[in-house]
């Protein structure tokens, strides 16, 4: 989640205003005594953020992974190919 909310805000993530907005600017984040629990407040959704959370995670992973085989540089290509 902390790698989702630094792309939103190095705009590195782009995203339609509406209900992933109110989503994002409702999910809520806990300490506890076994780490931080994210969530979104009783009676609302997260789903949204979820997927977002993971669709960056998997980007990111394809990214280095790409880098590593192409000697270091970055290589993005459409269509995830």
């Amino acid at each position: 989640m902390e790698g989702l909310a630094s792309a939103i805000q190095q705009k590195m993530i782009a995203f339609p205003s509406g209900w992933l907005t109110s989503e994002l600017e409702a999910f809520e984040y806990e300490y506890t005594r076994t780490g931080v629990r994210y969530s979104a407040p009783e009676g609302l959704h997260d789903d949204g953020v979820c997927a977002l959370a993971l669709a960056r995670e998997k980007w990111e992973r394809e990214t280095h992974e790409r880098a590593e085989l192409d000697g270091g540089g970055f290589v993005l290509t459409a269509g995830g190919n």
